[in-house]
């Protein structure tokens, strides 16, 4: 059963008829990102796919038991708890140069590239095998000038509660040529954390370092010297 409309009156509820017995109720709720997105299609207690173009940040799952053990009527409300994804967040602390069009960020850059609709386990959240995810997001989808000042996301499934990977961001220029990349080696993420990585990227001049921060858990600190182009 799907509930699309967020606006709708009863969009938290669902009602069915059921015979006395016991029943697995399986939930998946997710942040759609373009308002023709469909509900994640569930095929049974350990596999849902999501149809996005890219994993959204928040992403939510629930299996649980269910009786029913009269002629009558049940509420059973489901407590879904935190998201089952994991992000990663990048903000650049020096200016973008004017000629990059295009920030693409490849998390676990080694392994197959995740297929859509992208398979995950409801019960845990995690996906059956690693894969790489691919984020690429232009400045016209923005509808800004420049990504100077923005932070930038990029989220995944993972398969287990915390995972080492490497991320890879590349800045390409209008033509799709890369200008400017940087392989960051076993970064950790963790399920619904957000891994932050912040500092400078194009100066020429170190005065910093990217900081990895796990929310809820103690802040990674990893020197970055930036690369020419």
């Amino acid at each position: 059963m799907e509930k699309e409309n967020p606006k709708a009156e009863d969009f938290d509820k669902v009602k069915c008829l059921l015979h006395i017995g016991t029943y697995k109720f399986v939930a998946v709720a997710h942040k759609a990102k373009r308002v023709e997105s469909k509900a994640a299609v569930i095929t049974s207690t350990t596999e849902a796919k999501l149809g996005e173009a890219n994993v959204p940040s928040c992403v939510y799952s629930k299996v649980m038991d269910v009786t029913v053990s009269g002629n009558t009527t049940q509420e059973v409300k489901i407590e879904f708890g935190k998201r089952i994804t994991s992000s990663f967040d990048l903000t650049v602390t020096d200016a973008y140069p004017d000629e990059i069009e295009t920030v693409e960020i490849i998390l676990n850059p080694s392994n197959n590239k995740a297929t859509n609709p992208y398979a995950f386990d409801p019960s845990t959240g995690f996906a059956a095998n690693q894969f790489a995810y691919n984020v690429s997001l232009n400045r016209k989808s923005f509808s800004i000038l420049s990504f100077t000042g923005k932070t930038i996301s990029a989220s995944l499934f993972l398969t287990a509660e915390e995972q080492k990977m490497n991320v890879t961001i590349n800045m390409k220029n209008i033509k799709g040529e890369t200008r400017y990349t940087r392989t960051l080696n076993d970064v950790t993420f963790r399920q619904h954390t957000s891994t932050i990585a912040k500092g400078t990227f194009f100066s020429s001049q170190v005065s910093g370092s990217f900081t990895f921060d796990t929310t809820d858990d103690t802040s990674i600190n990893i020197p970055l010297s930036p690369q020419d182009k």
